[in-house]
């Protein structure tokens, strides 16, 4: 099972042994908040990674623009995995339908 599934079922059996369904919406735009505000700093790392010669690379020798798409490209598979596994989008009062948050 992926690391990625096996945590959201930790949170599922979580919300069970507490007789909850779900997290509440509050709750989740903390956590969606601070996975964006994440993101953008490893973007921000990503794009500074390769200007000095001792800097640690994530993806070998690319250059930034490959790195970042790299990256992007494994967060969204990683979401394209929790949809297709269950996970429902969660779109807040105040977002447009076409917001890609995951609950």
């Amino acid at each position: 099972l992926p690391q990625e599934l096996s945590s959201g079922l930790k949170i599922n059996e979580l919300l069970k042994s507490y007789n909850l369904t779900s997290i509440s919406r509050d709750a989740r735009k903390v956590m969606a908040a601070r996975f964006y505000s994440l993101l953008s700093d490893f973007m921000k790392v990503l794009n500074a990674q390769g200007r000095r010669k001792s800097d640690t690379e994530f993806y070998g020798k690319v250059n930034r623009p490959e790195t970042i798409y790299r990256a992007l490209s494994e967060i969204c598979g990683i979401s394209t995995l929790l949809e297709s596994s269950g996970a429902k989008k969660f779109i807040s009062k105040d977002a447009d339908e076409s917001d890609d948050r995951m609950e």
